[in-house]
């Protein structure tokens, strides 16, 4: 892979990454900002605030790694930096 292509597809990689660790702390913002409104909520028993920062969010954060990685793979694929194994 040339350098300018090196370079164009390392800044992608680079911003997609920033979005997604953005997408995460605001949803863990949210969670937290409205987690004494939620917990008034009762799910199974459990205050909704606690189920959705303690189980929720990390139930989210574990699909968007895996969604990030296939997203990255055909972003390798695209730019000529996959590997074949």
């Amino acid at each position: 892979m040339d350098i300018d292509r090196f370079h164009f597809y390392w800044k992608e990689t680079q911003w997609f990454a920033v979005i997604l660790i953005f997408v995460v702390f605001t949803g863990f913002f949210i969670g937290l900002v409205f987690s004494n409104w939620l917990n008034h909520i009762r799910l199974f028993g459990f205050p909704l605030g606690l189920l959705l920062l303690g189980q929720a969010l990390i139930v989210f954060i574990i699909g968007l790694m895996f969604w990030f990685v296939g997203r990255q793979s055909r972003l390798d694929e695209m730019h000529g930096a996959d590997e074949d194994l």
